[in-house]
């Protein structure tokens, strides 16, 4: 039965409206319906056609590298997403829509190699069964002023594009696609591989991701914070599984256990009332099988340093100067009580650099410039 509440707490002059809705087929969705979205003008009502700038579309798809240091895959999946600011729909309010699945590279080595969740994001943006194009939807967003990324996470694998308000329906149809059948072309395999590779050489002298490779490594064997979750040439190609001939094989394996719609959310933002959101995700989405593994519970693996705590790493890094990291790990899912906001209290006790602060005491002896504090956005050890 499909369950549907709109009885969503927000602040009181958000003119948004709301809608929560979980589908007969299991899939979850958060519905938006922005009024001010309305009434912009398409790029066939300039005087100026925006799509004379190169800059449409970041034609991204291989997730999020966002520089973010708190997460390995993090500082990966944007890396190709482009400034923003230069590009056609700049400066205006677009139409937008995310996926998100609840799986992540913790699920890697149960599917046969390392890196596997990040290379199947790569591989569901090569086309369609309906838009078969490996460009098809990148070509279509430079010409609706949009763009599109993907993230992979230690437990969540997000894919989302943006577009001009009036071509959204447009968009989730041709994105759906991804997600329902997607083609992972045999053929675009080798070069997926090496957009991989170029990921994975982008920041291997950021020190965050360094030190994120580390802890992962200082792991408990066979848990799952140990895996490689970037995944490189010689992690995907040495695999018994490559040389074997079976990588396309074992994508689809890894797509039909994973992406369902039991583990499947969507937010969907448009200038369009509830009631037609809702149609289109019900027309796109409803085939969405949901046939696939229910999610695994990591958080059973316990702590991925059980027993070998108190520990010291010593390792060297790029950037001048040198940084002390202290990490302590906590119950997972407690950044999920955020009505208690114990996690803000302890950041801002320890991260506060006013007078009296940690901070001012350490900068006042010389022992530091600089100080931060906080949660890891996911994972069993948070």
């Amino acid at each position: 039965a499909m369950e549907v509440t709109e009885d969503i707490p927000k602040p009181e002059r958000d003119a948004r409206l709301y809608r929560r809705i979980t589908f007969p087929n299991g899939l979850e969705a958060l519905l938006i319906s922005d009024p001010s979205l309305a009434g912009m003008k398409t790029p066939e009502d300039g005087d100026e056609d925006p799509m004379d700038d190169d800059a449409g579309s970041d034609g991204s798809h291989d997730g999020d590298d966002s520089d973010d240091d708190d997460d390995e895959e993090d500082g990966d999946e944007d890396g190709d997403a482009e400034d923003k600011d230069d590009g056609p729909g700049a400066g205006m309010k677009l139409a937008a829509c995310s996926v998100d699945f609840d799986v992540g590279f913790f699920s890697d080595r149960a599917s046969g190699f390392e890196g596997i969740s990040h290379f199947l994001e790569h591989m569901v943006f090569m086309g369609s069964e309906k838009f078969p194009g490996e460009n098809y939807f990148s070509d279509w967003l430079a010409q609706h002023w949009g763009s599109e990324n993907a993230m992979t996470d230690s437990e969540q694998t997000t894919f989302y594009f943006e577009c001009h308000p009036k071509h959204l329906k447009e968009g989730l149809d041709i994105f759906s696609g991804y997600f329902l059948n997607p083609l992972i072309k045999m053929d675009a395999v080798e070069r997926e591989v090496t957009a991989v590779e170029s990921e994975f050489e982008r920041v291997t002298n950021n020190d965050a991701c360094r030190l994120e490779a580390i802890m992962g490594h200082c792991a408990a064997e066979g848990h799952p914070f140990g895996v490689f979750g970037w995944g490189n040439r010689a992690s995907l190609t040495q695999s018994e599984l490559w040389k074997q001939g079976k990588i396309r094989e074992s994508l689809l394996g890894h797509w039909r256990k994973h992406y369902h719609a039991g583990r499947m959310s969507i937010c969907l933002l448009g200038e369009q009332d509830l009631d037609t959101l809702q149609s289109w995700v019900s027309e796109l989405f409803s085939d969405m099988r949901n046939d696939g593994e229910a999610k695994t519970d990591h958080v059973s693996a316990g702590s991925p340093y059980a027993g070998q705590l108190p520990l010291m790493v010593n390792t060297t890094q790029v950037r001048e100067g040198k940084q002390l990291d202290l990490v302590f790990t906590i119950p997972a899912g407690i950044k999920r009580r955020y009505r208690k906001k114990s996690v803000e209290y302890v950041e801002e006790l320890i991260g506060h650099e006013g007078a009296g602060s940690l901070f001012a005491t350490l900068k006042l002896r010389g022992l530091a410039d600089r100080i931060s504090a906080g949660v890891g956005s996911g994972g069993v050890p948070e």
